[in-house]
């Protein structure tokens, strides 16, 4: 019965102490070949990069998750985002479009939480330039933009077909 008792315990013992080493979290290179080809690399944090790298660097097509949800998939040279990508919050938030030395630059598609799309250029994460904004309800902003806002000339038209042209200035219309 001791023996019993004793191999119940030991294997109690065996299966916890399995448990906690699978649960280590792995850090550093997992997969592959992180300084030149594919390969998965995994941070403390729990940020994670799966693609292609060159010299040590992410290069080429790869996916980086943060511990908080966010995605972007894409284009990286030199370790940067850079050329088409697809960026996702957690929020529901996605932009697709062209990221310039690791931030969201040039022209591309934000699509907000709240529903609303805008398309156009963007500048550091802003919509800068001419667009369009559109909200859920069919309601539509053709014109410029200026760090997020609506700013200069532009035309709104809504969903039974009335439009305002004029000039907005931190998105209010002035005049007609």
């Amino acid at each position: 019965m001791k023996e019993l008792f004793n191999g119940i315990v030991i294997g109690i013992v065996s299966v916890f102490l399995l448990s906690c080493a699978s649960t280590e979290k792995k850090v550093g290179c997992i997969e592959g070949k992180c300084d030149e080809g594919y390969g998965v690399y995994v941070w403390e944090d729990g940020s994670k990069y799966a693609g292609s790298f060159k010299a040590g660097r992410f290069n080429g097509q790869g996916t980086f998750t943060w511990p908080d949800g966010r995605v972007y998939t894409g284009i990286y040279v030199d370790g940067k985002r850079h050329g088409y990508g697809v960026m996702s919050w957690p929020d529901g938030s996605l932009y697709k479009g062209q990221f310039t030395n690791d931030d969201i630059t040039g022209n591309g598609t934000y699509k907000y939480a709240d529903g609303k799309i805008y398309t156009g250029p963007m500048v550091k994460g802003k919509a800068n330039g001419k667009g369009v904004l559109e909200w859920p309800d069919g309601t539509r902003y053709e014109g410029e933009f200026i760090d997020n806002r609506m700013e200069g000339k532009g035309m709104l038209i809504y969903p039974d077909g009335r439009t305002l042209k004029g000039r907005f200035v931190n998105g209010i219309l002035v005049n007609e």
